[in-house]
């Protein structure tokens, strides 16, 4: 997309400082297209980029599994659950 698509408004007050200053890089209408050990090449506007990366995160949608989280110990928002 060429926008955030349903952001919550915490998480875009939270972004928006890091956009304005340049912290991060938001590549909008992109494809992943292949996933590496030290690099993710994506097609941005028929182009396809091979940036460095260490670590990737995919967010798929669904309903996050929090009972199933909480159960191995794993605590949400700095609070105990």
């Amino acid at each position: 997309k060429d926008t955030f698509f349903r952001i919550k408004k915490r998480n875009e007050q939270k972004l928006q400082p890091l956009l304005d200053t340049q912290k991060i890089k938001v590549m909008f209408n992109s494809e992943v297209v292949e996933i590496r050990e030290n690099a993710v090449l994506i097609r941005v506007e028929g182009e396809v980029k091979t940036l460095p990366n260490d670590r990737v995160f995919i967010f798929i949608g669904g309903e996050p599994p929090f009972d199933l989280l909480k159960k191995i110990g794993i605590r949400f928002g700095g609070k105990d659950n």
